[in-house]
């Protein structure tokens, strides 16, 4: 939907700092990790628009989540 696009958009601006899954849904007043992840997070990944700190242990509590300025 394209209010799921507008708020891809928001996020990814939001990360040209990296920012914690627990920041990044503070600040867009998400509570539900699993949903953000599943809704938001986990398609910019595959999409390479938002990349991984730590992308060899994406577990890792200290992750963050960057917008990939190589795209």
């Amino acid at each position: 939907s394209d209010q799921a696009s507008d708020q891809a958009e928001l996020i990814m601006q939001f990360c040209t700092t990296p920012r914690s899954i627990k920041e990044i849904m503070e600040h867009f007043g998400y509570s539900n990790r699993t949903y953000f992840r599943k809704t938001f997070l986990n398609k910019l990944i595959a999409e390479n628009k938002i990349v991984l700190t730590i992308p060899e242990n994406p577990n890792n509590p200290k992750q963050k989540y960057v917008v990939n300025k190589n795209n």
